[in-house]
C-alpha cells in the first residue's frame, strides 16, 4: 500500500492520510517548486525524510512536465497501532502539519 503527500506553495496535500492499523505502508513525498524540503514524524519513527524539488513551469496543456515526472522520496512505515499521528513539513521555513489517521 502506498500513501503520498505533495508539497506545493508551502502547503502539504492532502490534509490527512488514512491507513489501516497494523499494516505497513510506503510513504512517498514530492515537492513542487524550486526548493527541496523535508518531512518528519518522530511519532512513527520518521526522524527526517529529504524531499527533492521538482520545478514544474506550467500545468497548462502546453507544459512539458507531467505529474508522473515528479521526483519523489519514499520510506517504509509501520505497522502502526490505531491512533492519530502528525507528519510535519519544513515548508519554506514554516512548519505545516497533516494528520496520519490509523484505524
Amino acid at each position: 500500500m502506498i500513501r503520498s503527500v505533495v508539497i506545493n506553495d508551502d502547503h502539504m496535500h492532502p490534509h490527512e492520510i488514512t491507513v489501516p492499523a497494523n499494516t505497513p505502508f510506503h510513504l512517498t513525498a514530492a515537492a513542487i517548486g524550486p526548493t527541496a524540503t523535508s518531512i518528519s514524524s518522530p511519532q512513527i519513527g520518521l526522524p527526517s525524510l529529504d524531499v527533492p524539488a521538482t520545478w514544474v513551469t506550467t500545468i497548462s496543456p502546453r507544459g512539458t512536465s507531467l505529474p508522473g515526472d515528479l521526483r519523489k522520496a519514499r520510506t517504509d512505515v509501520g505497522p502502526l497501532e490505531a491512533g492519530i499521528y502528525q507528519i510535519t513539513c519544513d515548508c519554506g521555513g514554516r512548519n505545516q502539519t497533516i494528520k496520519l489517521i490509523v484505524e
